[in-house]
């Protein structure tokens, strides 16, 4: 598809503008970045402003696309990939079968009782093996034990569907949403439960599931709120929520400013730090609010903005110049204790 030139304009009967804070309706507010046009993906017409709430917090695109006119700003937008495909233990090497059992011995211990085959010192080792961990703990979002009886999850946005087999194969019972017309047909022709649309899908219902998780998806929507609203709505009572969104507040944003890779205007719409997540969580009715401890993708977010104010695709192989690569180490390190300006905001919190 022939990119589309920013000067190009949005159609004017599909701009709304809000006049206050999607998130908390506040009325003040400061320009962060004006004219901002579809550097990423360079499919969506028009120039965007982006503004800071000096209430909540929070980053927002105001005029913006209306819901009826988002889909110009996903003409070209990256597809979710193949379905996940999880290598049977059989066909597995000796060295990865290890390496599984081992795995398994600490899945097993932290979420669910019935995997195998496993080696119980997996437990152990993993423990002292943080980077594994924190990798495997992003994998399965952190999530409780299984209930005994079985659990109950819902993945809005579950795109190609990989977090709904890894969370099936230890267990749960598991339900995803996605506008992805394809990744959605494609998971029904493998019989997993999954409906092409969003969280309106289930409008009617209540209490339904044990573990809800947004992966990116929070930034999409146009009003934030109403959608952790409905989280709560649709956990039981003692629900797992679990979050992961671009961090507003992230030391790539600091250095990369209007080229940062998670501004990705007009398709995010809200841009959240901890403490605007935050307010957004509690005015919805969640608490025990944690931000959980991932492997930081500093690097990955660095490079990706660099290629971008460049002019080139953020997936570009391009090399990081030095005076880039000491403030990303620099940064690296600090953010080992610094979570609040990790790259992503990954959060959890109870109903």
């Amino acid at each position: 598809m022939k990119p589309v030139d920013s000067r190009d304009e949005w159609p004017s009967d599909g701009i709304e503008v809000l006049g206050c804070c999607p998130v908390c309706k506040g009325l003040s507010k400061d320009l962060v970045y004006s004219d901002q046009s579809d550097m990423v993906f360079k499919c969506a017409p028009g120039d965007w402003d982006l503004w800071q709430c000096n209430d909540c917090g929070c980053n927002y695109v105001d005029p913006r696309p209306d819901e009826g006119s988002t889909h110009l700003a996903y003409e070209n937008y990256y597809t979710h990939g193949k379905v996940y495909v999880h290598d049977k233990y059989k066909n597995l090497s000796r060295l990865r079968k290890f390496k599984r059992r081992l795995v398994n011995g600490y899945l097993k211990h932290r979420y669910s009782k019935s995997i195998s085959p496993l080696i119980a010192l997996g437990k152990y080792l993993v423990y002292l093996l943080p980077k594994i961990r924190r990798r495997l703990d992003r994998t399965f979002r952190s999530m409780p034990m299984l209930p005994s009886k079985g659990g109950d999850l819902l993945d809005v946005g579950c795109g190609n569907g990989s977090f709904l087999y890894q969370a099936k194969e230890i267990g749960w019972r598991v339900n995803g949403v996605d506008f992805d017309s394809m990744a959605i047909e494609a998971l029904r022709l493998d019989d997993m439960p999954v409906g092409h649309g969003g969280i309106e899908l289930f409008s009617e219902e209540r209490e339904l599931f044990d573990v809800i998780t947004l992966s990116h998806v929070i930034e999409h929507v146009h009003d934030p709120v109403f959608l952790l609203e409905r989280c709560k709505d649709l956990l039981k009572p003692n629900g797992y929520l679990w979050i992961e969104t671009p961090n507003s507040n992230s030391y790539s944003h600091s250095v990369f400013s209007s080229f940062w890779r998670g501004l990705e205007i007009p398709r995010h719409l809200t841009l959240f730090n901890y403490s605007s997540m935050r307010y957004a969580l509690e005015k919805s009715g969640f608490n025990k609010v944690n931000v959980l401890k991932y492997t930081n993708p500093i690097e990955s977010m660095f490079k990706k903005s660099y290629a971008i104010s460049l002019g080139c695709s953020p997936y570009a192989n391009i090399k990081l110049p030095i005076k880039y690569t000491v403030r990303m180490y620099l940064y690296k390190v600090i953010g080992l204790l610094v979570r609040s300006r990790s790259e992503y905001l990954s959060i959890s919190a109870y109903k």
